[in-house]
């Protein structure tokens, strides 16, 4: 149905923009969707690397739970 159809048979004025945010309003954008992130790590997580993370990771837990002074935020 146009603006002028609009106008006649319903005695409503529109205008394009008005159209226009409706229209916009209800669109939907299809993104294509992908199987693996692809910003993820290349190691899948496995029981070694489990392993590995936790023993790397216990020091730093055993210092804390014993107060100790750790440095923070350096490498």
């Amino acid at each position: 149905m146009s603006m002028d159809e609009l106008k006649v048979k319903y005695d409503i004025d529109v205008v394009p923009s008005t159209i226009y945010n409706a229209l916009d309003a209800i669109c939907f954008t299809c993104k294509k969707i992908h199987s693996e992130p692809s910003e993820m790590n290349s190691s899948r997580v496995t029981s070694e690397l489990c392993d590995s993370e936790a023993a790397h990771t216990l020091s730093f837990h055993a210092r804390a739970l014993d107060l100790e002074d750790m440095p923070v935020g350096s490498k």
